[in-house]
C-alpha cells in the first residue's frame, strides 16, 4: 500500500468518525430537548397550580410557626431547668439525710462495711463521711 492510499484510508476513517460524533451529538441534543420540553411543562403546571396562592402568607405563615417553635422550646428548656434544680434540691438533702444517718449508725458501734452495705455506700465514701464528722466534732 502506498503512502497516498495510507493517506487516503486515515482521511476515510477520521471523516467516519466525525460523521458518527456529529450523529451521537444531533441524537444526545434531540433527547435534551425532549427533557427541556418535559421540565418546562412542569414548571408550567406547577405555576399554575400556585398561581392563586400569595406567596406572603406562605411565608408570613413559616414564620408564625418558626416563632412558636422558638418559644416552645425557650418554655421547655425553662420547665427542664427548674425541674433539675429541685431534682438536685432534693438529691442533695437525701444525701445529706444519708450521712447524718452514716453517722449515727457509726456512733451506735457499727462498723463502716454494715454501715455501707445498710445505706447502699461504698466503704470509702463511708470511711471519708466518718473522718469529715471528726473533722467537724472532734471527739
Amino acid at each position: 500500500m502506498t503512502a497516498a492510499a495510507m493517506i487516503s484510508a486515515a482521511a476515510l476513517v477520521g471523516a467516519v468518525i466525525a460523521l458518527l460524533m456529529t450523529l451521537w451529538q444531533r441524537r444526545t441534543l434531540r433527547v435534551l430537548r425532549q427533557q427541556l420540553q418535559d421540565m418546562e411543562a412542569t414548571v408550567s403546571e406547577i405555576a399554575e397550580v400556585l398561581k392563586d396562592r400569595p406567596l406572603a402568607s406562605a411565608t408570613s405563615g413559616f414564620s408564625a410557626h418558626l416563632s412558636d417553635a422558638e418559644k416552645n422550646q425557650h418554655q421547655n428548656r425553662q420547665e427542664l431547668k427548674e425541674k433539675l434544680q429541685e431534682n438536685n434540691a432534693a438529691k442533695s438533702q437525701g444525701q445529706a439525710d444519708k450521712y447524718r444517718y452514716a453517722v449515727a449508725l457509726a456512733a451506735q458501734g457499727q462498723n463502716v462495711d454494715s454501715i455501707a452495705q445498710a445505706l447502699n455506700m461504698a466503704p470509702a465514701e463511708v470511711e471519708q463521711v466518718m473522718q469529715l464528722s471528726r473533722v467537724k466534732r472532734p471527739i
